[in-house]
């Protein structure tokens, strides 16, 4: 494969390896088999997207030191390195796993616990003047009491759908039609792996408002299928998806464009079939006409 293949950045497949031989994909556990590696086995599950999609796939992989490298999941197994972690925060991440730990304190002697040991059982006398009652204590005037220190708010990170209306600043933009701060608030929600499907929709959303009706299509398409996979082709959430897609896929004027996204709608109608049944007929058809002409 060459090192200039395109790769759409959707769907990312997130890839965590942990240093006690276990890895995550997509915030979810592998099994690895029995004297198996955990890379082998989390990278089988990019290649299986791949595989349904029908195009290379981009993955994230977060190796067991902290790098990031940005890989391309192919569908015949193989492995493109499309970005390298910079060696500064590679020695930055080892250095952390290799910091010296604190030095205990050395073992009191014999000799230093017999001086340090108290001479009798009799507690002290009290000082003169320290309350013993409640009531006795002083009070604590509230002017006093230092407030505490404000701490910087974190990054969005609670799904979208799960805030109301007026306290999400991405809904009221989708709902005005502000895309400029969607794609900001975009850019929030890609930092945590939990938004993944939402950061995906947000993404074809914007393609469709931009024009690219074909990347929009794609990009739908992607979605349905991912979205087959985690709650099923009948879940309401995927045939919206696929539904889109399909609609989206019938506006693409450039043959070529329309060949190759029809192709991989097809194999989503035949997981996700359609509400009528013609469209489907009419997809293979339109689909006939193009790869004949």
């Amino acid at each position: 494969m060459g090192s200039d293949l395109q790769v759409p950045g959707w769907p990312l497949v997130t890839i965590v390896l942990d240093a006690d031989g276990t890895a995550q994909v997509d915030g979810n556990p592998v099994a690895v088999p029995p004297g198996g590696e955990a890379r082998p086995a989390a990278f089988a599950h990019a290649v299986a997207t791949a595989e349904r999609i029908g195009r290379p796939v981009r993955v994230k992989l977060t190796d067991t030191d902290g790098a990031e490298w940005v890989l391309a999941a192919h569908p015949d197994g193989d492995e493109t390195t499309l970005e390298k972690p910079p060696s500064s925060r590679r020695r930055a991440a080892k250095q952390k796993q290799k910091a010296p730990k604190a030095p205990k304190p050395p073992k009191p002697t014999k000799e230093s616990r017999a001086k340090s040991a108290p001479q009798s059982q009799t507690p002290p006398p009290e000082p003169a003047g320290s309350p013993t009652r409640l009531e006795d204590l002083p009070t604590v005037v509230e002017s006093q009491v230092q407030p505490p220190t404000a701490r910087p708010t974190a990054p969005l990170t609670t799904p979208a759908a799960a805030l109301p209306p007026e306290t999400t600043p991405l809904a009221a933009a989708i709902e005005a039609g502000d895309w400029i701060t969607v794609a900001a608030q975009l850019k929030l929600l890609k930092a945590d792996p939990r938004q993944t499907d939402r950061v995906a929709e947000l993404e074809a959303q914007l393609a469709a408002v931009r024009g690219d009706i074909a990347a929009a299509t794609v990009q739908y398409t992607a979605l349905a299928l991912a979205r087959s996979q985690a709650v099923g082709p009948a879940h309401p959430s995927t045939h919206h998806a696929a539904d889109r897609a399909h609609d989206l896929w019938n506006r693409i004027t450039d043959p070529q464009q329309a060949l190759e996204a029809g192709r991989a709608l097809l194999h989503l109608r035949q997981l996700v079939p359609p509400t009528d049944p013609t469209s489907l007929v009419q997809l293979r058809l339109r689909l006939a006409r193009l790869h004949v002409s």
